[in-house]
């Protein structure tokens, strides 16, 4: 579980051919923060990261990289390591563990895969949860953010088209999961879901996943239902109005690559349409991997963990089934701050019991409604909190390379 002292920010905003960064370390004090800028070799970062999302691609079968295979990704990944980051970062990064990361990126950056940069002993994305944030350098509305009721509704989208059998095994299995909370409220569907149900009724949830395919229909990536494709352009036809779903989870090949500059991309318009979690995937997982991760997520949310925290759970249950080698964790990436609460802990959800329907809608042969207890209370966020290593760190840097400390 992430220590919940330790609250870290990396801010990475691309000028010219330089990365400027800025480290921060949170307290009940001032917060304190170093700055430093590294040069950019756009041409290496770009051929590294290629290579190693090539090699990555072959994760999507179990066991499929092998020990010279594995080896490689490992040393890509520590290059990419040694090229993004200045020393007085890196000794940062490796000074942390068991904490909290939220990773503000340049909007021309976050296809670098960030969480798989190995500092030489782990993977970052093992050691650290990490939510990432894009900073844009376009005008965009204020974004409605959805304020986070006490008993919330949950939606579960898997298989749209009866043509994924896994998908629809993923949604029963997560449903059946997730009723048995008392704070939460589950419609679970799974066939002949259309693009018109989706545009009337997604604001009615605060919490959805979708088990599916995520392609290109020719309108752009978007979520395949039985009608089509439910892309950016739909996203962008509902900005404005009530605020969207407070997280979203994609379980779905290729469902987190956010590619800003381009139109019609899935990932940047959730963002942009006021979604605070977006959760999906970097390339293609194995069916069993991704409902052992999503199961794992929930479960860790279920448990009162953040967002953040629930998502170093399924990784790390990745890494340990799978192989941390394997990499199949790494697939995950999870956008917006780290640090949320969507539910209480086991202690917290004592304090009170009201009972409540779960409503399904579901192929043939299954239950039609269950009866749960509603437990608990609010949804909260953690608060940052600071450690006092950061003056140590201020001394090393200022001894050893005169970087500036504000």
């Amino acid at each position: 579980m992430v220590n919940e002292d330790l609250h870290l920010q990396l801010e990475v905003v691309l000028q010219g051919d330089s990365l400027l960064y800025t480290f921060t370390l949170l307290d009940a004090g001032e917060p304190e923060r170093i700055h430093e800028a590294h040069p950019f070799n756009a041409e290496e970062i770009e051929r590294t990261s290629q290579e190693l999302t090539c090699l990555l691609a072959h994760s999507s079968i179990v066991g499929d990289l092998d020990e010279a295979t594995q080896s490689e990704v490992s040393k890509l990944s520590q290059m990419l390591f040694d090229e993004l980051f200045p020393p007085t970062i890196k000794e940062l990064l490796r000074s942390y563990d068991e904490a909290s990361l939220a990773l503000a990126l340049d909007e021309n950056l976050p296809d670098i895969p960030w969480e798989l940069l190995h500092c030489g002993e782990k993977y970052l994305g093992l050691r650290l949860a990490i939510g990432r944030q894009v900073i844009s350098r376009s005008r965009f509305e204020r974004r409605r953010l959805r304020t986070v009721p006490k008993y919330k509704n949950v939606l579960i989208l898997g298989d749209p088209r009866s043509d994924l059998p896994a998908a629809y095994e993923e949604a029963i299995r997560i449903r059946n999961f997730l009723e048995t909370h008392g704070q939460l409220s589950v419609t679970c569907l799974t066939s002949d879901i259309d693009k018109r149900y989706v545009r009337e009724n997604l604001r009615d949830f605060d919490l959805v996943h979708f088990a599916g395919h995520v392609k290109d229909l020719g309108t752009g990536p978007g979520m395949v239902l039985t009608d089509g494709a439910f892309t950016a352009a739909d996203l962008h036809k509902m900005c404005g109005g009530a605020p969207l779903p407070s997280l979203i989870f994609t379980n779905s090949c290729g469902s987190g690559r956010n590619q800003v500059s381009r139109g019609d991309d899935l990932v940047a318009a959730f963002l942009k349409a006021g979604v605070r979690h977006y959760l999906g995937t970097f390339w293609d997982i194995p069916d069993e991997v991704g409902r052992c991760f999503a199961v794992t997520f929930y479960q860790s949310l279920l448990d009162g963990d953040s967002v953040g925290s629930a998502l170093l759970r399924g990784r790390r249950f990745l890494a340990n089934t799978y192989g941390s080698g394997a990499v199949l964790w790494g697939s995950y990436v999870l956008y917006g701050d780290p640090d949320v609460r969507y539910l209480p802990t086991v202690q917290e959800a004592t304090e009170g019991t009201i009972t409540r329907s779960v409503n399904v809608v579901h192929r043939p042969g299954a239950h039609v409604s269950r009866r749960v207890a509603m437990r608990g209370d609010s949804a909260t966020m953690v608060s940052s909190r600071l450690t006092t290593r950061i003056s140590d760190l201020n001394r090393v840097v200022l001894q050893s390379i005169g970087a500036a400390v504000l």
